[in-house]
C-alpha cells in the first residue's frame, strides 16, 4: 500500500519541491513528504493490528498540520512504546486519517492510515 502512496508522490512533481500528504476524501494537506521518518527504531511504514483485529498500514510524520486530535489520550493498546495516543481526524473533512501519539517526553508525531491518504 505505501508504494502506492510513493508513486503518487514521485509522479505529483517533477520538481525538488515539497510534496503534500492529502487527505484522500477532501484533499486538504495534511503533512509533506518531509516530514515522514522512523519511530522509535522502526521504519517509516509499519503495519499493525488494531484490539479488533483489522489490519493497519501506518506511516508516521514528524508534524502534520492539517490533522486535529479528537478525544483524550490513551496509552492503552499504543503501537509505540512511551507513547499516548489519541485518534487524528482531517481538520477540513474530520474523516480520521490516523493517531496523534504524545511520548512521555513531551514530543509528538502522527501516524498516518496509508489507505486514508494520498500524495500531491
Amino acid at each position: 500500500m505505501f508504494e502506492r502512496l510513493e508513486d503518487e508522490c514521485a509522479a505529483s512533481s517533477d520538481s525538488d519541491e515539497e510534496r503534500p500528504i492529502r487527505c484522500g476524501s477532501c484533499a486538504v494537506a495534511v503533512a509533506d513528504e518531509s516530514a515522514v521518518f522512523g519511530e522509535g527504531g522502526r521504519p517509516a511504514v509499519s503495519t499493525f493490528f488494531n484490539p479488533s483485529g483489522e489490519l493497519m498500514e501506518v506511516v508516521t510524520v514528524r508534524t502534520a498540520p492539517g490533522l486535529r486530535p479528537a478525544g483524550r489520550p490513551t496509552s492503552d493498546f499504543s503501537w509505540f512504546p512511551g507513547t499516548s495516543w489519541t485518534v487524528g481526524a482531517c481538520r477540513g473533512c474530520g474523516l480520521q486519517l490516523g493517531w496523534w501519539y504524545r511520548r512521555t517526553d513531551g514530543g509528538e508525531f502522527a501516524g498516518l492510515i496509508t489507505e486514508r491518504v494520498r500524495c500531491g
